[in-house]
């Protein structure tokens, strides 16, 4: 008995042998993202520059947003160690969008050098839409487990020491990351999602066994609205898909989805009926002039902002004349920043093309609109050849001496109503 077990402890040294002095002839590029895998002299790939690897990495990323997915079903149905929180009735199912995909994996790859993640902004970065989770841990090179395994344990949630107030009320001032982390994936109004991953050589030799080291960063993008000061993270009740919002429905099976509610696919032709792009300026942008002389086009930030200071109002108007069968919904998103103390309301506007009449939605009086914040409007069908014009209407009031800057972008009107967004 005791020779099998020599026999197996020396087969298993002899491996790991072979694969050190295999790993330390490859002469690995410290500068360079790769895969590591346990056979990595066969498999392990160079992120940058093989196609096999480029592959491995799509099915990594979605195999992260999967165990997102996986979590957000777990606090919604009170499962393993989530029997700890309050059920979530309204939390929506993930979807992973491309462009917060290649953001993430972008970020991952620029900043994996910097001594933090959390302060580093990548390459084109001005503002952040969403909120974003980080994961970091060192390993030996000669690690027997594979990537897939190791992110699963790495992102596993740790909520012994989740406070249950944070559920009805966030705190961003709590240092804890993975409480930090935990709040984020359990935000119910996020859908859009996109995550990146990449393992980094950080040392050759580090100790008596000479084994390389490498660290693995796992960095996802969440899409707005960013979670707030104050805010609940999810709705509370008896069970999963009790509260979905408007616009989404329950799923009722899957391995990572089964209980979250999911926004109802359309096709694409039926789902966009109008979209104002600022960084490309197509027609469906050009505004009416005489309402919108205040306004000012930044297309590299894909946005447009006015300052308004005491008693004003200023009307962006597009000019564009659009027809609506449908119950469909108009929503940009908007921004604000300067003296918080100037009461200013942010209206989306719609009106009927050569009439006098129009209806509109009113935010409020938004002192923490800091970050990109949705503003939607439901548009009732208008037949018989009638066309609607949509625009944005800001409107302040003179209750203290300052001015504010609002920033405004990603207008569209889409079929169906409006996402319905809990308070």
């Amino acid at each position: 008995m005791r020779r099998g077990r020599l026999a197996t402890m020396m087969l298993r040294l002899l491996f790991i042998a072979h694969f050190l002095i295999t790993v330390s002839s490859k002469g690995f590029d410290k500068t360079a993202p790769y895969i590591i895998r346990p056979d990595f002299n066969k498999d392990g790939c160079k992120i940058q520059e093989e196609a096999d690897c480029s592959k491995h990495l799509d099915s990594l990323q979605q195999h992260i947003i999967n165990l997102l997915n996986a979590q957000r079903y777990s606090i919604s149905s009170g499962l393993g160690e989530f029997k700890k929180v309050s059920f979530a009735t309204n939390m929506l199912y993930l979807e992973g969008d491309p462009e917060l995909i290649n953001k993430a994996q972008t970020f991952v790859e620029t900043c994996f050098q910097q001594p933090t993640l959390q302060g580093c902004v990548a390459p084109g970065e001005t503002e952040q839409d969403g909120d974003l989770v980080i994961y970091e841990q060192i390993y030996p090179i000669d690690t027997l487990f594979f990537a897939e395994e190791r992110i699963e344990a790495l992102m596993k949630s740790d909520i012994s020491k989740f406070p249950s107030r944070f559920v009805e009320s966030y705190d961003p001032t709590l240092t804890d990351d993975k409480i930090q982390n935990f709040a984020k994936i359990a935000h119910a109004r996020v859908w859009k999602v996109g995550c990146g991953f990449a393992d980094f050589i950080i040392a050759d030799f580090v100790d008596s066994k000479a084994r390389a080291r490498f660290k693995e960063v796992v960095v996802c993008f969440f899409g707005p609205p960013k979670l707030r000061k104050g805010e609940k993270l999810y709705m509370t009740g008896s069970g999963p898909c009790a509260d979905c919002p408007r616009g989404t429905s329950c799923l009722t099976e899957g391995k990572f989805s089964g209980g979250l509610c999911r926004r109802q696919a359309r096709k694409e032709h039926e789902q966009t009926i109008w979209k104002c792009d600022l960084k490309r300026y197509s027609d469906g942008c050009s505004v009416e002039r005489k309402c919108a002389h205040h306004w000012t086009v930044n297309k590299t930030g894909g946005f447009k902002y006015v300052v308004v200071s005491g008693s004003c109002v200023t009307v962006s108007l597009f000019i564009k004349a659009i027809h609506v069968e449908q119950p469909s919904c108009f929503r940009f998103r908007y921004m604000k920043s300067g003296d918080l103390l100037l009461q200013t309301k942010v209206i989306a506007f719609v009106s009927v093309v050569d009439s006098h009449h129009g209806h509109s939605t009113d935010v409020g009086k938004r002192t923490d609109a800091s970050e990109w914040t949705d503003v939607t409007l439901d548009i009732s069908p208008h037949g018989n050849g009638k066309a609607i014009q949509v625009g944005v209407v800001v409107r302040s009031y003179p209750t203290s001496d300052g001015k504010q800057l609002i920033k405004v972008r990603d207008f569209e009107v889409v079929a169906g109503r409006c996402l319905q967004q809990p308070a």
